[in-house]
């Protein structure tokens, strides 16, 4: 797996969204497997629609794993972001343009080709 990122801004300040091992463990540890939480997020359940918790979820643990690393890497000051701050930000950058972000780092990053994508694809028809 490659430790590669996509940028989402909001007001100005770029996050990184990271989808690596750390990622993956916690939304496991959580959805009981990744492929549980990416069905959430695309809406393949019995309603029909993303489960929005879990959409934000994800990207709490993907800004914070950017986060966690700049602070590593750059000496940066330590912080985090919290599912209300998430929420605002998905809700600044749009629905769709997130869930297209969130599905092109979790492409690079396990290198599923972009049309085997449940997240994308389903996001895409909606």
């Amino acid at each position: 797996m490659n430790e590669k990122y996509e940028e989402i801004e909001y007001k100005g300040r770029k996050y990184k969204l990271v989808c690596n091992l750390n990622v993956m463990e916690d939304l496991q540890e959580k959805y009981h497997s990744f492929n549980d939480w990416a069905n959430l997020c695309a809406g393949n359940n019995d309603g029909g629609e993303a489960n929005i918790s879990a959409l934000k979820y994800g990207f709490e643990v993907m800004i914070n794993e950017g986060l966690d690393i700049d602070h590593e890497e750059n000496g940066s000051q330590k912080e985090t972001v919290d599912s209300k701050k998430v929420g605002r930000i998905i809700s600044y950058v749009g629905l769709l343009k997130s869930a297209e972000l969130l599905a092109k780092v979790i492409t690079k990053s396990i290198g599923q080709p972009q049309e085997k994508n449940a997240l994308s694809t389903k996001m895409k028809t909606r």
